[in-house]
């Protein structure tokens, strides 16, 4: 397989290509059959992840809840991934079959640093931020965490049902 490139994309239609956003085509792999994209870890990649997510579940019939559900999974975790790691970049992917919506991000851990990969916890009520897993629990039937491709790094996994289908 040879080097991906890098192209720049245009956000949310907006006609002009964005700094910083960067998709990098992936050679179908283990998650052929969905939609997968690498990007930029940088904060305007949770924007372009769930815009991608949610335009691929709706061509496929999804309903708008499992929609919102997606893109609220996709937030978290692409967040979690440009917060709290050293990756250069966040690979994401959605597939859809029958009912059941999954959704996966890979990082490339933290570099050279402690790497525990990301943890439940329950943040007091005066904390602004450490409630994503939370969510992630609340809203999916089922998530977990396997190391990456080729042991660097990890991919969050969260499955859920489009209930409405």
């Amino acid at each position: 397989m040879g080097s991906p490139t890098t192209d720049t994309v245009d956000t949310i239609g907006s006609g002009t290509a964005t700094p910083g956003i960067a998709a990098v085509p992936r050679a179908p792999g283990p998650r052929a059959g969905g939609c997968t994209f690498e990007l930029l870890a940088c904060g305007a990649a949770v924007s372009e992840a769930r815009r991608r997510a949610r335009a691929y579940l709706t061509a496929r019939g999804c309903s708008a809840d499992a929609c919102d559900t997606a893109a609220l999974l996709v937030s978290e975790l692409v967040t979690n991934a440009v917060r709290h790691t050293a990756s250069p970049t966040v690979i994401c992917s959605v597939r859809r079959d029958g009912t059941r919506v999954r959704v996966e991000v890979e990082d490339h851990g933290n570099a050279g640093g402690a790497d525990e990969g990301p943890v439940l916890r329950d943040s007091g009520t005066h904390e602004v931020s450490g409630r994503g897993l939370l969510l992630v629990d609340a809203v999916c039937d089922e998530w977990g965490v396997v190391p990456g491709r080729d042991g660097i790094g990890r991919i969050v996994r969260a499955v859920f049902r489009d209930t409405e289908v």
